[in-house]
């Protein structure tokens, strides 16, 4: 037995699997670029978390570099309170760090052994002087009867500020550094 359809059953039937298609396409175009938009926000946040891990190891970097800078200072003397090449007297530093009108060539120095694009800025403050004592040498068999000798040691903060190439982030990191002197 063979069936034909009439032209009235062929009529009614032609739209039903376009509409069908075109639906199911619509909901796999809502579900792909709602997954984008996702992996576009997880790039950006990537992309800033690497740019701040950049910004701090720079920074760390100029804190290096101003601690040899500490090291090279021929004397106490070339501190100023106007804080002349990024060197501050004592109590004479800036307080606030964040602060963008002291991280000014004149009053900072620019660190230079940073990452290319990242503008590493460093000042040094003199804190004053300590005294430790410890032992004159190290004694390999660790005995408790060792020359114990005193030591002034000269005090310095040191706080550096790193920018990214796009002005964002900035990181700060103040730490302290001392020099060692037998009196």
């Amino acid at each position: 037995m063979v069936f034909v359809r009439s032209p009235v059953q062929k009529r009614n039937q032609r739209g039903a699997v376009l509409i069908i298609s075109l639906v199911v396409l619509t909901v796999l175009t809502i579900v792909v670029l709602s997954a984008n938009r996702g992996v576009v926000v997880q790039e950006r946040m990537t992309s800033a978390i690497r740019e701040s891990n950049i910004t701090f190891q720079a920074a760390e970097s100029g804190l290096v570099e101003a601690e040899a800078f500490v090291d090279a200072i021929p004397g106490l003397g070339v501190l100023s309170d106007a804080g002349v090449d990024g060197l501050y007297s004592q109590n004479s530093g800036p307080a606030d760090y964040s602060d963008p009108a002291i991280w000014v060539p004149g009053i900072t120095q620019l660190a230079t052994e940073t990452s290319p694009g990242y503008e590493t800025r460093y000042f040094v403050e003199y804190i004053g002087q300590a005294e430790i004592e410890g032992a004159e040498e190290i004694s390999v068999d660790f005995s408790y009867g060792q020359a114990q000798v005193v030591m002034i040691v000269q005090v310095f903060r040191v706080v550096v500020r790193s920018v990214g190439p796009n002005g964002q982030p900035e990181r700060i990191i103040a730490g302290y550094y001392s020099s060692f002197k037998e009196s």
